[in-house]
């Protein structure tokens, strides 16, 4: 049986996500002098609970990684298609029992903190269904 705290520091321990150097956090809260390197938050996002049969539940669960970069010369669009990879490379992958079944990629980036602070943050949720 998938348990949520087993996926958050599996994915968080995936090497895709290394050079972002992530962290398992629940209540994330950062800094702006926190964000002079690339950091990565694995949060849980949610847990749905459904009946297959009598006696039987499914449970998918949702969890988001939020990428937060902090630079004066952010390229925006290198960091949205450095992202995407991450979200293609999630997809085939199984997490503590859990498969990716889902990506999505929003929003690409916070426009007003990236305008008013240089700071790019940029959300992944994932969909994990658990494997029987």
């Amino acid at each position: 049986m998938a348990d949520l705290s087993s996926i958050l520091s599996a994915i968080a321990a995936d090497s895709l996500l290394t050079s972002w150097n992530p962290v398992v956090e629940t209540l994330p809260d950062y800094e702006l002098k926190d964000t002079k390197t690339a950091k990565c938050c694995v949060v849980p996002g949610g847990i749905d609970f459904r009946n297959l049969s009598r006696g039987s539940i499914h449970h998918t669960f949702t969890v988001e990684i939020g990428f937060i970069k902090r630079s004066k010369s952010l390229n925006v669009l290198s960091l949205v298609t450095e992202i995407k990879g991450i979200a293609d490379g999630l997809m085939p992958k199984t997490f503590s029992d859990a498969r990716v079944v889902g990506v999505a990629y929003e929003p690409l980036y916070d426009e007003e903190q990236l305008r008013e602070r240089n700071l790019f943050q940029g959300v992944l949720s994932v969909k994990l269904e658990e494997v029987k």
